[in-house]
């Protein structure tokens, strides 16, 4: 089933088993990824085109293997994708993990986008949309780079794109039972969940009143807001010609189920960033008539403006938006000068690279100067300063029934104790809690959410963002995992990495608000150094440090000297859980050299006596 947009119109089985997240290791930043496909037909990539030929609309898979970093899976279904891309000399691959082999899934991750960068000679275009709009607190694709390979023929390099599917809206949002629509050309149509346009009619309702008041007291119940606006700023700013700016295409809505609110989610850019760009600030005559609603609105107009004051003092400053360019240059540089289908001779390579970092400073240079034609008065925000004493102070990764912790709504909800130290109030307005140190801004804090002085903020991270109370849209892992609580302007205000944890036992900072964690009574909205430590009486782990972390060969492992003599058994996890090292030691400083593995995520464990210990680390050569 299909359905437009009225609105726009009317207004103008490789699992990654201790990997935190999807895709940690598969849209890791750090390295250039290796692709390899591989089929016994000699002529694969012609068959693959033949199809595309016959089946345009409905290109089918072909089997092949793919190799990924060393890593192989059998049976994956590849095919050409994209619309004008699919015709270009490169051309772009779509491959389904779990199309030949149920459950099947590279990292997690169920389907992958290789994208050829049609039309960019910096082949980085598309990377750097995804990684601004990331960067601004949307949820969005993440993305890397590759080269690719077909029956041991380099093909080129690609970027990486996740794809927004059931996996993507099970990371980034409380609920993935809803329903996401897409938008590929003008129409809406159901990419995931129950056939049900009756959200989009509502809003398409909404988006016809009128009376402003009327207006902004419906649209907050169906959509967010605040992440609408972030989103549509960066598609003005980035020059998504082929996008809802413009066009009405390329981009799905999601509806929450927990929330009720539909959010937009970018895609597709391999038009953004286009040379002469210049779209303005205000854009109120776009090619999305809600957006365009919104602008007129004046709670909304000042919002937007807000933000952009905001972003151009953070996420879109000069120097960071060139260091973001160098960086993937400096990672794609020789891929690019191998690229066998590069449409580009390697001068245009490096001077549209020049002319990005250009055009990025004129982007910003328009963006300020429509705020001085604007005379809009740009807020104050805080400085880092006024956030010390804020800390993580004691959390729970794993509370069940037998707890007596219970969340407003009576469950046994996971939680995390914020601390305010000092002597005067602080707010978290423009601060996010997050689990994810690829997307450090997973949940926004309200607006209200207060710390009193030497007082405590509790948020309990169930996904329950339904009930009343502070309710994260992530729960914590039990097992390893990290906190992270940031302020907009991208620094960390706090963060904890941890590893595996204990029911029903909280990890809390002793001395209160500065110390390090310890397993401790709870102390829930309390001074932590009230109660002893339990450490003696649970029979944890004693202290373990690893270093370096990362790591290029070697490995030493440190343990409390009062286990010595004690056998330990040491295994080492590749990011699919297979063992790749093993052996055992009775001495407490235990070294390790690790040649032989190749770059990526891998797992420590540690099993002494009654207990075990686990602890992820990074090889990087």
């Amino acid at each position: 089933m299909r359905r437009f947009l009225l609105f726009l119109a009317g207004l103008c089985s490789c699992q990654f088993s201790f990997a935190q997240f999807d895709g940690d290791q598969l849209f890791d930043q750090s390295y250039l990824h290796e692709i390899r496909i591989h089929s016994p037909v000699p002529d694969f990539y012609d068959a693959m085109v033949d199809e595309l030929y016959l089946n345009f609309y409905d290109v089918p898979y072909l089997p092949a293997s793919v190799t990924i970093d060393g890593h192989q899976v059998d049976s994956v279904g590849v095919r050409i994708k994209g619309a004008l891309s699919a015709f270009a000399f490169k051309k772009s691959f779509k491959l389904d993990f779990n199309k030949f082999v149920s459950g099947g899934a590279f990292d997690g991750v169920k389907k992958l986008n290789l994208q050829n960068s049609y039309f960019d000679a910096t082949l980085q275009r598309e990377a750097l949309a995804y990684d601004i709009f990331r960067e601004a607190g949307v949820k969005a694709p993440r993305t890397a780079f590759a080269e690719v390979y077909i029956n041991d023929e380099l093909h080129g390099l690609y970027i990486l794109v996740e794809q927004v599917d059931k996996n993507f809206l099970r990371n980034y949002f409380a609920d993935d039972e809803g329903t996401l629509y897409k938008n590929k050309i003008g129409i809406l149509e159901v990419a995931a969940g129950d056939d049900d346009f009756s959200f989009i009619d509502e809003l398409n309702a909404v988006a016809n009143i009128s009376d402003d008041d009327e207006f902004a007291e419906a649209i907050e119940q169906i959509m967010d807001t605040e992440s609408f606006l972030r989103y549509m700023m960066i598609e003005v700013f980035i020059h998504a010609v082929d996008n809802p700016i413009t066009v009405d295409q390329n981009y799905y809505i999601y509806h929450e189920p927990k929330s009720g609110l539909l959010a937009w989610i970018p895609w597709d850019f391999n038009f953004a960033l286009w040379p002469g760009s210049n779209f303005p600030l205000l854009f109120e005559n776009s090619g999305n008539g809600l957006f365009n609603k919104m602008l007129r609105h004046p709670t909304y107009r000042k919002r937007y403006l807000d933000l952009a004051c905001h972003f151009l003092q953070v996420h879109l400053m000069e120097n960071k938006l060139h260091d973001l360019v160098d960086y993937n240059f400096n990672l794609i540089a020789d891929a690019v000068a191998a690229d066998p289908r590069h449409d580009f001779y390697d001068y245009d390579f490096v001077e549209e690279t020049l002319n990005m970092k250009d055009l990025f400073s004129n982007r910003v240079k328009v963006f300020m100067g429509h705020l001085l034609e604007l005379n809009h008065y740009c807020p104050v925000f805080f400085h880092p300063d006024d956030f010390d004493g804020i800390s993580i102070n004691e959390f729970m990764a794993s509370n069940d029934s037998s707890s007596n912790i219970v969340d407003p709504a009576g469950g046994h909800a996971d939680w995390i104790e914020i601390y305010n130290g000092n002597s005067h109030t602080v707010s978290l307005k423009d601060c996010y809690l997050s689990d994810d140190r690829d997307f450090k801004k997973h949940w926004r804090f309200q607006t209200d959410a207060v710390i009193p002085p030497n007082d405590y903020l509790i948020v309990w991270a169930d996904r329950d963002v339904d009930e009343d109370g502070l309710h994260a849209d992530f729960k914590l892992n039990k097992d390893t995992g990290e906190i992270y609580l940031i302020y907009e302007r991208g620094f960390v205000i706090d963060s904890i990495s941890y590893g595996q944890q204990i029911t029903n036992v909280p990890y809390a900072r002793i001395p209160n608000g500065a110390g390090d964690f310890i397993f401790h009574q709870s102390t829930l909205g309390e001074n932590n150094e009230n109660i002893t430590s339990l450490e003696n009486e649970i029979n944890i782990l004693p202290k373990i440090k690893i270093a370096p972390n990362p790591t290029a060969g070697a490995l030493t492992i440190k343990i409390e000297n009062k286990y010595a003599g004690l056998n330990k058994t040491i295994n080492i996890y590749n990011a699919f859980g297979q063992k790749v090292y093993a052996t055992n030691s009775l001495n407490s400083f235990i070294k390790i050299n690790l040649p032989q593995l190749i770059n990526g995520i891998y797992f420590l464990e540690i099993k002494m006596a009654d207990f075990a210990h686990a602890e992820k680390f990074f090889v990087r050569h």
